[in-house]
This record gives C-alpha cells, sequence and structure tokens, in this order.
C-alpha cells in the first residue's frame, strides 16, 4: 500500500517542516481548501512544496491530519462509490419471416397485428441490436 513519506520521517525534521508550514498559512479544517494549498501552480503551492519538490495526496492528507489532531495519522483504506444513472439509447430490430402474396405495408401488418393474425414485434426473434447514445445523470461520489 502507498504511505506517505512523512511516515519516514523523523519526528525533529518533521516538525521543522510543520514550523515552516505554520508560517505561511492557517491551518484549515477544510480538507479541498488546504489540499488546493499546495497546487504547484501557485507561489503558495511551490513555497509549501520546495523542500520535498512535490507533496503526493496522501504527503498532503498526512500533514492536514497532523495539523488538525496534533499527532501523527496511521493509515486506513476507505471504500469510496461513484453513483450515477446511465440511460441507454438502443435501437432492436426483430424480424420475422412471413409467406405472403402481395407486397406488406405497415398499416396492413398493424392491422394483422391487431386483429391477432400476428404476434407483437416485440416478441418475434431479434435479428439486430445497435447502441445509439448513452447519458449520465445523477452523479454522486460517497463513502
Amino acid at each position: 500500500m502507498e504511505r506517505s513519506r512523512f511516515e519516514r520521517i523523523p519526528d525533529v525534521p518533521f516538525k521543522k517542516y510543520v514550523d515552516y508550514v505554520l508560517k505561511l498559512i492557517e491551518v484549515d479544517d477544510d480538507l479541498s481548501n488546504f489540499y488546493r494549498l499546495f497546487d504547484n501552480n501557485t507561489t503558495l503551492g511551490k513555497k509549501l512544496n520546495t523542500p520535498f519538490g512535490s507533496l503526493s495526496r496522501l504527503d498532503i492528507e498526512y500533514l492536514y491530519y497532523y495539523l488538525n489532531y496534533d499527532e501523527r495519522p496511521s493509515i486506513s483504506e476507505e471504500n469510496v462509490f461513484f453513483e450515477f444513472d446511465e440511460v441507454v439509447t438502443t435501437q432492436v430490430t426483430n424480424q420475422i419471416t412471413l409467406p405472403t402474396y402481395v407486397d406488406l405495408d405497415e398499416e396492413y401488418i398493424s392491422e394483422l397485428m391487431f386483429n391477432d393474425e400476428l404476434e407483437h414485434g416485440y416478441e418475434w426473434p431479434e435479428a439486430e441490436r445497435n447502441h445509439i447514445d448513452t447519458e449520465f445523470e445523477n452523479s454522486s461520489y460517497f463513502c
């Protein structure tokens, strides 16, 4: 399992880095805001990352926990789910072969079905299936 580099750093150098960070920022109890502070595309982010080049997500989470609880965290795993509604549009062609003496048309076929001379087209064997479109709606993450 991947781990933060801070787990391997002894207390004295780690606390020295923590003091350096506290000179640059105020502790934010919102994890998303705290994470954004370490963006290497900002001046502040570059300063916060400088001693290590770049911090990983786990490094930032480790530091966040330490700053908010004043103790080193232990790693765990958490299931994260992504739930969404998928609407799929599929074109299905069903087919039967009818013996006939005439050219058949849609109106005549409908009349035959109405009079129970033919099963409805949904009941015929599938001949072809084409995926036409997919839409994703109502998505959310949860733990």
